[in-house]
């Protein structure tokens, strides 16, 4: 069998009919197109459009997609006969699989079964947070959608279906890309997401009216690519750039081979020669649209009568793909052009001819981009980490920093760079810092003391990294306390090697000694605990209740009861005074006139490096005050204090 040219096809079952009335949607107004009554695809032209597209696409993995309007207006049943004739007409060699993209109001959990058993991908419409979403997305009532999608993408989340955000740039929310980017991210936890800009274009003379709406109930104005005007609700050039910008800028700083954002993968890939979206494209490409009734048009946007190709009532979907668009740009070689392509002239008679050519023209055309994705696998940057390194999996940073070094990935116009608390990057996240900043000088600044967590890199993994890529460093080193007291800055620095420790000096007024308390038994812990407390809830100042982890904080609520501090997230506001429960994570950079550290024992900071600096960044949170307690004897690291 002769393999067709590739193509797809948008396939509307309830035509431009929808459920909302989004008011930028001028897919609505296409419902004037047709004098249907209803306009419902027939199971009679499903199983027509089902046999010819599967006839006409080649051998592997084949992609069928639904869109509207509503497509979920058609019906459960529908869908599940869909899949019944995809069973009767795939070749054996077919692996048909099926994407929908949906406002997300009507999915229930019994659409969410049916996307999962089925592995449909589906795509949500939302635009942002509620208010973000519902400036535009309305439904027939004119209120607001936003509650109804959440919904319905909670349901394909709590089905397992793979999902995608399709978020519309527009007037109310271009100034929000960031917003909008962790909102996808952080609470709706969505992974695959693209942006697709809002131009109503618009003769002068109609804009009166298409600022009313394009559905046909209120305006009857038939959408077309015509004339110089858009709406006030359309983003403008610069504002969807900035919204991308901001999106960008979040995605790079944290979210690498963790989030795929359509408008990134795509220019990259554009870049390389190889279009995966039709705006970054040559040109058009063999992307059509099918309505209710069979009619066939060249695109999704051009749904206008000028634009109609044919019927797959009259035709099939290879002379369709086939019709104009390749063999125009056929047409238009030289006879010479011809010879030095094919090597000779060409004069196809009948359809498997006009096939051959166009295929071959195809592969001719765009072979430098087929061999390079074929052959080198450059998009699939994890898999050339994988070799490179010899792992079966890549982490975010190690990703980030293979696709700068394959790509020329960087910032070259940054001349100064400031990082802040270096001891908590790994040597990964610098390295890539470094080489994305190409020219910039680097000030560094941290304790090597305060590195809390494990895998972090350490002062000389540091110097040796930046030697290595940037140069000579120059060094200087703080040994002045401006925070604490001579009685606590004592104590801190007694955790440190010999030479440190006699360096650090402070500048503070001399105060109360450190309290280290070592108790017996569980009852005299739980008294002296309770009694420590409710000391500090009177005391002057802001008292840190100060714990290791956070899941410790949790236990010691739990102990306490009433009696137990706030305890702190990080979305809180530290209040000015009182008595607060904080992780060290969260204390780590702060400062509080009294700390408590309730379970300084050797269980909590065992004698090794980690616990050592755990133990030292905490005691340096206070300024006035520190009390350590234990259940037993106090932590080796503080032998012969308590």
């Amino acid at each position: 069998m002769t393999r067709s040219i590739p193509f797809s096809v948008v396939t509307k079952p309830t035509g431009a009919a929808c459920n909302l009335d989004c008011q930028y949607c001028f897919f609505l107004s296409k419902e004037l197109l047709y004098d249907a009554a209803a306009q419902t695809m027939s199971e009679q032209t499903l199983e027509r459009y089902v046999e010819a597209f599967l006839e006409s696409s080649p051998d592997g993995k084949v992609t069928m997609l639904w869109q509207g309007g509503e497509p979920t207006l058609r019906g459960l049943p529908f869908f599940e006969r869909l899949i019944q004739l995809c069973e009767r007409y795939r070749r054996p060699t077919q692996r048909v699989r099926h994407a929908l993209q949906t406002n997300g109001t009507l999915v229930t959990d019994d659409w969410a079964s049916f996307f999962a058993d089925h592995d449909f991908l589906v795509g949500v419409s939302i635009d942002g947070p509620a208010p973000l979403h519902d400036a535009y997305r309305l439904n027939r009532g004119g209120r607001g959608t936003h509650a109804m999608v959440v919904r319905g993408w909670e349901a394909l989340a709590r089905a397992g279906v793979e999902t995608n955000i399709l978020c519309t740039v527009n007037a109310a929310n271009e100034e929000h890309g960031e917003e909008v980017y962790r909102y996808f991210r952080d609470e709706l936890g969505a992974r695959y997401l693209q942006f697709i800009p809002i131009v109503e274009r618009v003769r002068a003379a109609d804009l009166a009216q298409a600022e009313r709406g394009w559905r046909s109930g209120t305006s009857a104005l038939l959408y077309r690519q015509d004339g110089d005007c858009v709406t006030s609700r359309s983003t403008s050039p610069a504002s969807y750039g900035r919204f991308l910008c901001e999106v960008f800028d979040q995605w790079l700083a944290a979210d690498v081979g963790e989030v795929f954002i359509q408008d990134v993968d795509s220019t990259l890939s554009a870049m390389f020669g190889s279009a995966t979206v039709c705006v970054h494209a040559p040109q058009c490409g063999a992307n059509m649209a099918m309505e209710f009734n069979g009619d066939v048009y060249a695109c999704d946007h051009w749904v206008e009568p000028d634009w109609l190709v044919g019927s797959i009532n009259s035709s099939s979907f290879t002379q369709l793909a086939a019709s104009d668009k390749v063999l125009d740009e056929i047409s238009m070689l030289t006879l010479d052009q011809q010879v030095e392509l094919f090597r000779e002239t060409f004069d196809p008679h009948d359809e498997s001819q006009v096939r051959e050519v166009a295929q071959q023209y195809v592969d001719l055309r765009f072979a430098d981009a087929r061999r390079a994705v074929e052959n080198d696998d450059w998009l699939r940057i994890d898999r050339i980490g994988m070799r490179l390194l010899g792992v079966e999996n890549l982490v975010p940073v190690e990703w980030l920093y293979l696709k700068m070094a394959l790509t020329g990935l960087g910032n070259a116009d940054a001349k100064y760079v400031m990082i802040d608390e270096v001891q908590d990057y790994t040597v990964a996240q610098l390295a890539v810092l470094a080489r994305y900043f190409k020219r910039a000088h680097f000030l560094l600044l941290g304790d090597q003391n305060q590195a809390i967590a494990p895998g972090t890199a350490t002062f000389d993994q540091v110097r040796a990294l930046f030697r290595e890529v940037r140069g000579p460093l120059e060094e200087c080193r703080l040994m002045t306390s401006y925070r604490s007291t001579p009685e606590i800055t004592q104590l801190f620095a007694s955790l440190l090697d010999d030479d440190e420790r006699l360096s650090i000096s402070s500048i503070q007024r001399a105060d109360t000694a450190p309290e280290i308390i070592a108790c017996a038994s569980e009852q005299d812990y739980d008294r002296e605990l309770r009694r420590v407390l409710a000391q500090a809830v009177g005391d002057d100042g802001l008292t840190a209740v100060v714990v290791p982890q956070k899941h410790q904080a949790k236990l010691l609520r739990k102990k306490l009861g009433d009696a137990a501090p706030a305890l702190i997230d990080a979305a809180a506001t530290l209040p000015a005074s009182g008595v607060v429960l904080v992780p060290l994570k969260l204390a780590k950079g702060l400062e509080f006139d009294h700390v408590i550290v309730p379970d300084a024992s050797e269980r909590a900071f065992p004698d090794d490096p980690l616990s050592r600096r755990r133990l030292y960044t905490t005691v340096s949170r206070a300024t006035r005050g520190i009390t350590l307690l234990a259940q037993g004897e106090v932590t080796p690291l503080l032998a012969g204090r308590a």
